[in-house]
């Protein structure tokens, strides 16, 4: 059997952000292999984004402005984070699999004053434990 490959694919919900030219711009820092950005307008006129792709965007590369080879590895909420106003929430949803050696998935929920973060796994034991009155997992 030939090798295996973690294969994921990302997608986030619409958000808005404080500036939308800042915002476009930055994206175009991100390296990955399949980067696509949506936007979308409301009736009110409110401009929101939504990125995914068909690899993990929880960690991304992230090439300075000035020296493209000046490349850095962020967590994704770091670089979200400032782009997002006081009252917006940008959430992520990743999914994953190894053939079926493995399958996994992680949400990410980013404010611009906090990050939270939960496997599927995670979520499973946890959810596991309250429907049979167990103690919880530590």
């Amino acid at each position: 059997m030939g090798d295996l490959q973690f294969q994921w694919v990302s997608k986030s919900g619409f958000f808005r952000v404080k500036d939308k030219e800042a915002f476009r711009k930055s994206l175009k820092q991100i390296r990955t292999k399949d980067l696509q950005v949506f936007e979308e307008t409301d009736e009110n006129g409110v401009v929101r984004f939504a990125i995914g792709g068909y690899d993990t965007l929880s960690c991304v590369f992230v090439h300075g402005e000035e020296d493209e080879y000046d490349e850095e590895l962020y967590n994704l909420e770091a670089f979200i984070q400032p782009h997002l106003p006081d009252d917006e929430v940008f959430v992520l949803f990743d999914i994953g699999h190894e053939t079926l050696t493995f399958v996994g998935g992680r949400v990410l929920i980013v404010t611009s004053r906090e990050v939270a973060h939960m496997s599927l796994h995670q979520w499973a034991e946890e959810k596991k434990h309250q429907l049979l009155n167990l103690p919880a997992c530590v």
